[in-house]
């Protein structure tokens, strides 16, 4: 676990950026014990805070092999059908929010344009998903890591950049442990 500092969260007076907490990759029930911790450990320092610039971002390792272009669709049409009841079930404005916005793309087509066989690095879903219509712009593509097709409640960039899939949809939570650790849980279907 390691502290690291983060431009698009505001601080207070004292700094001149906040910070986020990374966690190592976690596994199974020692994970989420090891989440739970980290909370607990969080709300026993003074004065920290978090605000609407802050998010709980959720990432699950994928293996590109197994988890290719069809399960890349499976998973799109899923989140579709209930994005909108995501953003109603989380606290705060984040479907506003710069860094969590809907899926842009066009789903119709993202859903339509794979066969099994195709490796998801080659298929056009990947295509579609670095398109104008998603953000995709290659300026801010010359540093892969902070492409702006990432700023999406679902990013799949990381699918493609660190082999996971982050949910950001969620604001951050300080004090309410549970409803952290439910949605951590929830984005594992």
């Amino acid at each position: 676990w390691h502290f690291e500092p983060d431009s698009s969260v505001r601080c207070k007076g004292h700094t001149r950026c906040g910070v986020e907490l990374i966690s190592p990759i976690l596994r199974g029930i020692s994970g989420l014990l090891q989440v739970y911790q980290s909370f607990k450990f969080l709300n026993n320092i003074k004065d920290i805070d978090v605000d609407k610039s802050c998010g709980l971002h959720v990432h699950h390792g994928v293996d590109p092999k197994t988890y290719n272009c069809k399960e890349l669709q499976k998973l799109v049409h899923i989140v579709h059908c209930y994005e909108e009841d995501f953003y109603l079930l989380i606290p705060g404005d984040r479907q506003n929010a710069e860094t969590c916005r809907p899926m842009e793309i066009d789903v119709e087509a993202f859903l339509n344009v794979c066969e099994a066989s195709h490796d998801s690095d080659e298929c056009r879903i990947k295509q579609l998903w670095y398109s104008p219509e998603n953000q995709y712009n290659e300026e801010s593509a010359k540093n892969p890591r902070y492409d702006r097709t990432r700023y999406h409640g679902l990013n799949l960039h990381s699918y493609w950049y660190r082999s996971t899939i982050e949910f950001r949809y969620h604001s951050a939570i300080l004090e309410n442990i549970d409803e952290a650790m439910q949605w951590i849980i929830f984005t594992q279907f």
